[in-house]
């Protein structure tokens, strides 16, 4: 069964600094990686999961 979270906008933009810092925190630098097909699946997941969190902070 899918799992909702509820997330405030704080909650959302705090989340999108955890995610980059888990990644090395620089977003240029994660979607140039992701354009040339060079991430690994952590990686990969967390770009996925900030592109979610821009849809949804509509950014």
């Amino acid at each position: 069964m899918p799992v909702v979270e509820t997330l405030s906008v704080e909650e959302a933009r705090r989340r999108r600094v955890e995610i980059l810092a888990s990644v090395g925190g620089d977003e240029c630098d994660l979607r140039d990686r992701a354009a040339r097909y060079m991430l690994n699946a952590e990686e990969l997941a967390a770009l996925t999961e900030l592109d979610e969190l821009d849809y949804l902070l509509s950014e």
